[in-house]
């Protein structure tokens, strides 16, 4: 009985471990997302940030980029996908407080301004 507890608990040490460094990669792959957002290089900002989001990055962050991108460029209808995707990111992950939160808000406030915006996505 001792040994598969034991297995048990080092399967599980072994998998927060693996989350750890995941968490630890996908911020540095958030703040170079910033970076890019914020030398205003949108192209390549929206190429890496779905590219990371494809990989499995789910930290809000991105997804907050991503959403300031599509709202600078008024692809509305982009900014609404990239949050919603965001929302349910942060759901698979148990992160559902203050993030959904805000990506909720942004929905609310896209369907304020897209009445008054010729653009297409």
């Amino acid at each position: 009985m001792a040994s598969v507890l034991e297995e048990d608990s080092e399967r599980i040490i072994k998998d927060i471990e693996i989350e750890d460094r995941n968490i630890e990669r996908y911020q540095i792959q958030s703040g170079k997302l910033y970076n890019l957002w914020h030398s205003k290089n949108y192209v390549a900002t929206e190429s890496y940030g779905l590219k990371i989001i494809g990989h499995g990055n789910w930290l809000p962050g991105v997804f907050e980029t991503m959403a300031k991108l599509y709202r600078r460029q008024k692809r509305y209808n982009s900014e609404i996908d990239i949050l919603e995707a965001g929302i349910q990111a942060q759901k698979e992950h148990s992160n559902s407080g203050v993030a959904i939160r805000d990506f909720q808000l942004r929905i609310e406030r896209i369907h304020e301004l897209q009445p008054n915006s010729n653009s297409i996505d």
